[in-house]
């Protein structure tokens, strides 16, 4: 899998994995989402990551813009941990790694969950954004539900 990176110079001007995703979506739900489509069939496989040892403030400037809420960060194909501005209190200094922070839990799907539960889980909790990781801990990619909650974004196409 391709992966573009925080920081990366190539991904400078890329679309944000996050963005608004109203004019970049894989679509309206299907009539058939409850007919065995799973979340492998919704997946961004190259979301913008992180690199462990990533610092706190290259990920602070990533989540402070408008349209980032989810920083990811990916050993080889392995996820490492989901950060969310609420993970980087002000005591925690920029110059340290952000490899510990972070969390999975609640963060994360497998890519085999059905969708529709999935979409209805999403927003449940309000969490629009989860990480797809298989049972051995293999990272797929991100589930970034649109925010009219009536689609899934396709990072300009890049659809599983």
């Amino acid at each position: 899998m391709a992966q573009r990176t925080v920081g990366d110079e190539r991904t400078a001007h890329a679309r944000p994995f996050v963005s608004s995703c109203e004019d970049d979506r894989v679509g309206d739900l299907p009539v058939d989402i409850d007919q065995g489509v799973t979340v492998r069939e919704a997946v961004l496989r190259t979301p913008v990551t992180s690199a462990p040892g990533t610092l706190v403030g290259e990920i602070r400037q990533y989540l402070g813009g408008d349209h980032h809420a989810t920083a990811l960060v990916v050993d080889g194909e392995r996820l490492v941990t989901v950060l969310e501005s609420a993970d980087l209190p002000d005591e925690v200094p920029d110059d340290r790694s952000a490899d510990d922070l972070g969390s999975l839990a609640g963060r994360t799907v497998s890519p085999d969950a059905g969708l529709a539960e999935t979409r209805r889980s999403m927003l449940d909790s309000g969490r629009y954004r989860l990480a797809v990781v298989d049972e051995h801990g293999t990272f797929h990619g991100l589930l970034c539900l649109t925010h009219d909650g009536q689609g899934f974004c396709s990072g300009g196409g890049d659809r599983a």
